[in-house]
C-alpha cells in the first residue's frame, strides 16, 4: 500500500507533486530568510528560487492546469513571470506605501505564492486525470517509459539548471571585490558643509565632524592621521575627546575597524595659538598602508 501511495505521488496524477514540493520549499525557505542572518549561505540559496522561480511556476500552474505547456516551457514561463511578480510587488511597496521593507516583501511573496499554488491545486483537480498537467518522476526509475537518451537528456538538463543556480549563489556569496575606495569626509557641527570653521581667532575653539565609510566587502582596519601638514611626529590616541592645540601638539593617529557598509563619525576639536593661514590634513591609511585618500581644511587665524 505504501508503494502504491508513493507511486501515485511520484506519478503526479492524484497528487500534484510539483505544487506540494513548491509549498514545502516556500514555507521552509521563507522561514530561513526570516531567521538566518544576512550573508548566510543557506539563506542566499533558498532566496534565489523564491524570488526567481516559485511565484511564476505557481501562477503558470494556475493559468494552465492541463497538459500544455510542457515542463520546459513552464520553467521558462515561471522564471519570466517570477521577475514580473517580484518587480510588481516591489513597485507597490516602493511607490504606493513609500517603503520597501524586506520582511514585508518576503511575506508578500509567501502569501502570493500560497494563493496561486492552492488555487492551482484546486483548479487542477477539476480537470480529468488524463488531461491535467503532471510532473511525473516515475520515468526516472522505469526504463520502459523512455529510452536512455531521453531520460539522460532530461537529467542532464536538470543538472545544468541546478549547477546554474549554484553558480549564481556562489557569485552572490563571493562577489568580486574589485577596487573599492573608502569615503573620508568633513562636515560642520550641523552636518553640512556651509559652516565649516574657515575663519577663527587665536585660542578659540573650533570643531568639525570627521566621517569615514567602509565600501569594502570585508572588515577593514583604518587609521586617520590628523594635524597640521607641516607638523612632524605622530601620537596614537583612542578618541578625540581632548582639544588639540595644532600649533604645538603632534599629529594624532586613530585606529578604526569597520565592517562592510559601516560608517564612523566623530567630532574633532582644535585650536590655534598662532595667527596665519593654517592647513589641517586628515590622512587615511588602510591596513597600515599609506593611501592618496585625504581631506584638508584651510583656516585663516586672525584677530
Amino acid at each position: 500500500m505504501q508503494d502504491g501511495l508513493l507511486k501515485d505521488m511520484l506519478g503526479g496524477r492524484k497528487y500534484p507533486i510539483d505544487l506540494m514540493l513548491l509549498l514545502l520549499f516556500e514555507i521552509i525557505g521563507t522561514t530561513c530568510i526570516l531567521v538566518l542572518p544576512e550573508g548566510n549561505p543557506i539563506r542566499v540559496l533558498v532566496t534565489l528560487p523564491i524570488l526567481f522561480f516559485l511565484p511564476g511556476w505557481s501562477l503558470a500552474s494556475l493559468l494552465w492546469p492541463r497538459l500544455k505547456p510542457d515542463v520546459l516551457q513552464r520553467i521558462a514561463i515561471g522564471i519570466g513571470m517570477s521577475i514580473v511578480i517580484v518587480a510588481g510587488i516591489g513597485l507597490f511597496f516602493a511607490y504606493a506605501l513609500d517603503s520597501l521593507n524586506q520582511i514585508a516583501m518576503v511575506l508578500s511573496l509567501l502569501g502570493t505564492t500560497l494563493v496561486f499554488s492552492l488555487t492551482a491545486w484546486f483548479g487542477r483537480n477539476k480537470v480529468a486525470e488524463d488531461s491535467r498537467f503532471i510532473l511525473d518522476f516515475n520515468w526516472i526509475f522505469d526504463t520502459r517509459e523512455k529510452g536512455n537518451i531521453g531520460r539522460f537528456s532530461v537529467i542532464g538538463l536538470s543538472a545544468i539548471i541546478i549547477l546554474s543556480c549554484a553558480g549564481i549563489g556562489y557569485m552572490v556569496l563571493t562577489p568580486n571585490a574589485g577596487e573599492s575606495f573608502p569615503e573620508l569626509y568633513l562636515l560642520d557641527m550641523n552636518r553640512t558643509v556651509n559652516n565649516l570653521p574657515l575663519n577663527i581667532t587665536p585660542n578659540s575653539l573650533a570643531s568639525v565632524r570627521v566621517g569615514l565609510v567602509c565600501n569594502a566587502h570585508t572588515a577593514m582596519n583604518y587609521t586617520i592621521i590628523s594635524g597640521l601638514e607641516s607638523t612632524s611626529g605622530i601620537v596614537y590616541v583612542d578618541n578625540w575627546y581632548a582639544t588639540l592645540n595644532l600649533n604645538y601638539d603632534p599629529r594624532t593617529a586613530r585606529n578604526i575597524t569597520l565592517e562592510p557598509g559601516q560608517e564612523f563619525e566623530d567630532v574633532f576639536n582644535f585650536t590655534f595659538n598662532n595667527t596665519g593661514t593654517q592647513k589641517i590634513v586628515w590622512e587615511l591609511r588602510v591596513e597600515g598602508q599609506e593611501t592618496e585618500c585625504e581631506v584638508h581644511l584651510w583656516i585663516d587665524v586672525y584677530y
